[in-house]
């Protein structure tokens, strides 16, 4: 008895004050509720890409972030010093598309390594994901200057990410811009920007670890009930954005943004007085209500009330033993009648609306699932 006790203490404490499992990352911040474990966790995040984008930002060795911007048809060698420096990241932003000639990578000793697609012992990748770096398929003349190998940084803003692993001292490339989206004004430029790095490189990384916020979220609130488990996202796009840390009120600005009728009045009313995640969870459940709202106006307007008469008649005369049809037209009769104003009810914010379509809603779909042939253990279904 004592042990039971004791355990059920220990994981009041864990749910309370925070807990996660061997190897979730730091920033996750498990809560009682997914909405605080949400909160806590991006907060964290915001505070470690910040860590990291001011790491990023200082010199690393004797590389220094340096930017050119290169004219149609014109070129422009660099030779930049990378010693000590761990990864460079290269992008090309503007209307013409550009060239990255003849790359390549200098160690200490003047050996020299091609900074090509496919060079062994060099990791190269390319942002944003699905985006992939191409040599050039010929040599390509500009001006009186002919590039045998290269690059090619097509469309906007591509970047490609090089380890150096602080192997190299130099970089050296021709930078040359051929033509543009209406092949070729004068006007048309790229800025070749060399940093630690790119602005794809960070989103993509933030990106994926916001994925595995969500699956890690999942994992600890899910229930396998399927209302409950839907509720588990952004749908509102509350957390798309990030906030500033411990800006509560905010948040709560966002949830109502995402109100309607009533429950927006009284959520907006609500926001001035929000001082607490109490506070913000009362706001957040005029959203919730919103949100069932429209889930259940989607729901009515999904049914086919001639359909399902003609689905209930059939049953009925198919199993008159077993299934009630009388209750089930009631059940349609009464979804029929008041369906107009419950759909009014919900655009207006009503509570007595979203339990009357909850109610409504329920009686069709017990109507249609009480199919006797659907009255088995287990159900195949196959996909062709």
């Amino acid at each position: 008895m004592c042990k039971h006790l004791a355990l059920i203490i220990l994981s009041s404490v864990l749910v309370t004050y925070g807990w996660t499992a061997d190897g979730d990352p730091a920033w996750y911040q498990r809560q009682s509720t997914w909405e605080e474990t949400m909160r806590l966790s991006r907060e964290a995040l915001m505070a470690e890409v910040a860590a990291e984008d001011a790491r990023f930002a200082e010199p690393e060795g004797d590389f220094k972030p340096v930017k050119y911007p290169v004219g149609f048809n014109q070129t422009l060698r660099v030779r930049i010093p990378v010693k000590g420096l761990s990864t460079l990241s290269i992008s090309a932003r503007g209307a013409a598309w550009g060239i990255l000639g003849e790359p390549r990578l200098i160690a200490e000793g003047g050996t020299a390594t091609p900074c090509l697609p496919g060079s062994p012992g060099l990791v190269m990748r390319s942002f944003p994901p699905g985006w992939s770096f191409e040599g050039l398929d010929k040599p390509l003349k500009i001006a009186d200057l002919t590039i045998a190998q290269g690059v090619q940084m097509r469309g906007g803003g591509e970047e490609i990410s090089i380890v150096l692993d602080r192997r190299f001292v130099w970089f050296e490339a021709v930078l040359a811009v051929v033509k543009g989206k209406t092949e070729g004004k004068d006007g048309d430029q790229r800025v070749f920007a060399f940093e630690r790095r790119g602005f794809f490189e960070r989103r993509t990384a933030l990106t994926e670890r916001i994925t595995s916020l969500w699956s890690l979220v999942r994992r600890d609130f899910s229930t396998g009930d399927v209302a409950h488990d839907r509720t588990i996202s952004d749908r509102g796009g509350i957390w798309n954005l990030d906030w500033k840390a411990g800006d509560l009120r905010g948040l709560a600005q966002r949830y109502v943004g995402q109100c309607v009728g009533a429950w927006k009045d009284v959520a907006f009313k609500a926001v001035a007085s929000v001082a607490t995640p109490a506070d913000l969870a009362r706001v957040r459940e005029l959203y919730q209500r919103s949100l069932r709202g429209r889930d259940l106006a989607d729901d009515i307007a999904m049914v086919n009330i001639e359909a399902a008469r003609l689905a209930v008649a059939d049953l009925g005369t198919s199993f008159p033993g077993r299934y009630d049809a009388a209750r089930h037209v009631r059940a349609l009769d009464e979804f029929a009648a008041g369906s107009k104003a419950v759909l009014a009810g919900l655009q207006a914010g009503d509570d007595q609306a979203l339990a009357e379509a909850e109610r409504l809603v329920a009686g069709v779909r017990t109507a249609l699932l009480a199919n006797p042939l659907l009255d088995v253990d287990k159900l195949l279904v196959v996909r062709r």
